[in-house]
């Protein structure tokens, strides 16, 4: 049986296909095979390790969590042992000489011998890391939150608003929103990163060389007058206007839909011809992609170019921006294609209508008593309050 979809990319139809053919070997190979018991099947997913699972869990496992790649002789699930798998067992991996009824990589014990050994000097941290998790979700008890493909939902929303503050801060060199300063130049000189951007003293002064993305202060008055005179229907957003400081070169009071209109479509627009090509087109193409990850009608066979897409995105921006620019909230950007695939189009999922109804409350049901247990009129009387006024 051809095992190559094994190395192909989780999302194509090359790993589905593959992985219901395995099923369904493993399935008539079945030991406790019966009607009255349910099948149980070893599950050989990255994070199952050889355990016991039914056969419905076992095509949810390997589409979600992966196969073990150096699984390719077969014998826990029917296939038995020949030349050929054992010579391409051989040429596969020769650093392991564990047995194939553990996993091959479960070297646990190796792992906290040397752990301890480096941490003998602080045995409060060893025990940390031995000790496991300190706290389990309590969502975990419910039946359902084992088998869902998505258990912690990102909301396209703030990771959005984020992105786009990140991005406008660093290129505005907007104080305590910017990604590129003094530390984290002294970052790139202590990693030894780009010998160029290192701060250089001349005399008591501390100078940064410019980057890729640098503006000067013609570039910034460019860009904010650029935003600070566009014009937009009513009810398309707010206005754009007054979120622009030309005296101070930056944006303020962003709200999560200021940034989410900006980032789409003005930002591309805004830096056409105040950066260079490269840097342009890398922050263009992260403009593009929240705007095709946040339409209402997505083809699901795009996703898979998509999800390429933004990882050579994030890659190039590596080239143009600091390491202090990628937070988590530019990492999170890579896992809103699957969830995608999974829950459908993000605007079914955001948060714009809950914050939409949480500010109608806050302005217009401020005086409203919350809905609960009633106030029990004679609550005044069980606890002591006076009836008649004193005179």
């Amino acid at each position: 049986m051809d095992r190559t979809w094994m190395s192909a990319n989780r999302m194509s139809k090359e790993y589905r296909d593959g992985v219901k053919d395995f099923v369904r070997v493993a399935v008539a190979h079945a030991k406790n095979k019966s009607k009255d018991t349910i099948i149980k099947i070893i599950c050989p997913c990255l994070k199952c390790c050889y355990r016991d699972v039914s056969a419905d869990e076992l095509e949810d496992h390997l589409i979600w969590n992966g196969i073990d790649k150096s699984y390719t002789c077969w014998t826990l699930h029917g296939e038995k042992k020949t030349k050929s798998t054992n010579l391409r067992n051989a040429v596969r991996d020769t650093s392991n000489d564990f047995e194939r009824d553990t996993y091959e990589f479960d070297r646990v014990e190796e792992f906290v011998n040397v752990v301890e050994e480096d941490l003998r000097d602080c045995p409060k941290m060893f025990e940390r890391l031995i000790s496991g998790w300190k706290k389990k979700s309590i969502f975990f008890e419910l039946s359902y939150w084992k088998s869902l493909y998505v258990r912690h939902f990102l909301d396209v929303m703030h990771i959005e608003k984020n992105v786009f503050e990140s991005v406008i801060g660093t290129l505005l060199n907007v104080p305590g929103k910017s990604k590129d300063g003094i530390k984290a130049r002294l970052d790139l000189q202590t990693m030894r990163l780009r010998k160029g951007l290192h701060p250089v003293k001349k005399g008591s002064r501390t100078y940064l060389p410019p980057t890729a993305h640098t503006l000067s202060r013609k570039e910034k008055t460019k860009l904010c007058r650029f935003l600070h005179e566009v014009k937009v229907p009513e009810g398309y957003s707010s206005n754009i206007r007054s979120l622009v400081s030309m005296k101070d070169l930056k944006l303020k009071g962003l709200k999560s839909h200021d940034c989410h209109v900006l980032m789409e479509n003005f930002l591309p627009i805004g830096i056409r011809s105040i950066l260079p090509e490269k840097v342009r087109w890398t922050i263009t193409k992260l403009c593009f992609f929240f705007k095709a990850i946040c339409s209402k009608v997505i083809d699901p066979g795009k996703l898979l170019a998509l999800q390429q897409e933004i990882v050579v995105t994030l890659c190039e921006l590596e080239m143009y921006f600091p390491p202090s620019f990628f937070d988590i909230m530019v990492h999170l950007t890579v896992h809103l294609v699957m969830e995608t695939q999974y829950y459908g189009p993000a605007y079914m999922r955001w948060m714009y209508p809950i914050e939409q109804a949480i500010e109608f409350c806050t302005e217009y049901l401020s005086n409203v008593e919350p809905i609960g247990i009633p106030i029990s009129r004679h609550s005044g009387r069980t606890t002591g309050e006076e009836l008649v006024q004193a005179k």
